[in-house]
């Protein structure tokens, strides 16, 4: 990802509204009082909101239990059957945090939900995940081939994280593929009168129409107007699905 900004995009938000003191849905409530729609959503992490399902209930509960450690449980089988009713065609999976992808694996194709270019991916031995949870930098690397790199990097599969992240990944995982299976092009289509003018939309995805020199002013503008809008160029911004036509306002 290439940041075209010269500051710090999370100390920009808190510049103009202070820190954010909760987060519901697709919104972020601040200090200052106001109420921020959220379209980065942690690059897809919380695609499905920030509050969704019973994932995080589900990571206190297991929390509980104390079943903290690095080794195979109930919870990494579960995460592991869920990447597979997700991806069948995978043959394995291995997770990474974001800064320290290594660099085979950073300009690897990113599966995203709803988007269009989603059926190309079979042709590719491997390809990025943002799993829906908003919790750290976690990627997924999906392998969909017997290569080397499945067997070098195995070791970074469900058992390399916590039981309780383990059991909150799957179930977002499956909260997924059910949102999936009730939300269409339509439930998209609706925001185009107001986002068409500003980006290219690809199912939930927006990119921006402007050049990147002047992606700068564009997301201050939108913020200033209460839309947080992808930080990164290259990274879409997401269709926060449920808002009011009303809350997203760029210029």
């Amino acid at each position: 990802m290439k940041n075209f900004f010269n500051f710090d995009y999370k100390e920009e938000i808190f510049s103009l509204y202070g820190s954010v003191k909760r987060a519901r849905f697709y919104y972020l409530y601040t200090a200052k009082g106001v109420r921020l729609t959220d379209m980065f959503q942690e690059n897809g992490r919380a695609i499905l909101g920030w509050r969704h399902g019973k994932s995080q209930m589900l990571f206190k509960n297991v929390f509980d239990c104390g079943v903290l450690g690095n080794f195979k449980t109930d919870k990494a089988l579960q995460l592991e059957k869920s990447v597979k009713k997700l991806f069948p065609k995978s043959i394995s999976f291995a997770i990474f945090q974001e800064n320290v992808l290594p660099e085979k694996f950073l300009n690897l194709p990113i599966w995203r939900p709803w988007s269009n270019i989603n059926n190309n991916l079979c042709s590719f031995e491997a390809f990025k995940f943002y799993p829906p949870f908003p919790w750290g930098k976690s990627v997924f690397i999906i392998f969909t081939d017997s290569t080397k790199i499945v067997n070098s990097y195995a070791e970074f599969g469900a058992t390399s994280i916590p039981s309780p992240l383990a059991a909150s990944y799957a179930r977002s995982i499956y909260d997924l593929i059910l949102r999936m299976q009730l939300l269409s092009e339509k439930d998209f289509a609706k925001f185009d009168k107001v986002v068409l003018k500003y980006f290219y939309r690809d199912g939930c995805y927006l990119t921006p129409k402007c050049k990147n020199n002047e992606y700068v002013d564009f997301w201050k503008k939108s913020l200033k107007n209460g839309a947080l809008l992808s930080p990164f160029y290259d990274v879409p911004s997401i269709l926060p699905i449920g808002a009011n036509l009303g809350d997203l306002k760029f210029e």
